[in-house]
């Protein structure tokens, strides 16, 4: 595959919307949309504690909420293509990710800032790289934005011999 198939492949939706990306698709998009995000926050946060004159917490937080919102949209119509999921249901979901994800940044961001010594700037970094890798991913692709399957949509291929519409065997005792 060329570079430019794979360019395109990351970049354009696939025809095929029954079936979700995969994660050699999905992980990557995450990641570029997290970066949107996540530029949106690093450009605004300095401006709000420097030149506005904001406590650094405020102006994480308040630049969370927006980011939120961009993450959001980039994730259901691009990253995992959930078109056919209830767009309000997954935004209550990926408000309640935001939540969990808010709780570890700002935790993170405030340990390490005031415990570690680390400027601001650079905790800020070091915990959005944490948090996207052991939260926001995982729990957006099998949670946000998933049909109660186990995958995305549901669609993902079970392990053979399995439906991935039956229940797993319970253990004997």
């Amino acid at each position: 595959m060329s570079a430019r198939d794979l360019l395109r492949r990351l970049i354009l939706t696939r025809r095929d919307r029954d079936r979700p990306p995969g994660h050699a698709v999905a992980i990557p998009r995450n990641v570029i949309a997290s970066l949107i995000a996540t530029s949106f926050e690093a450009i605004f946060i300095p401006i709000l504690v420097e030149l506005v004159g904001l406590h650094y917490m405020i102006a994480v937080m308040s630049c969370m909420l927006v980011a939120t919102t961009i993450s959001f949209f980039l994730n259901k119509y691009w990253v995992f293509e959930a078109r056919s999921g209830r767009a309000p249901l997954q935004y209550v979901k990926q408000i309640a990710v935001a939540g969990g994800s808010f709780v570890g940044n700002t935790g993170l961001i405030w340990s390490l800032t005031e415990y570690v010594g680390l400027h601001y700037y650079l905790s800020f970094i070091a915990s959005n790289v944490l948090v996207f890798f052991c939260w926001n991913y995982p729990v957006s692709r099998w949670f946000v934005f998933s049909d109660g399957h186990g995958g995305t949509r549901g669609n993902e291929t079970p392990p053979a011999g399995i439906s991935k519409y039956s229940r797993p065997a319970r253990p004997s005792r």
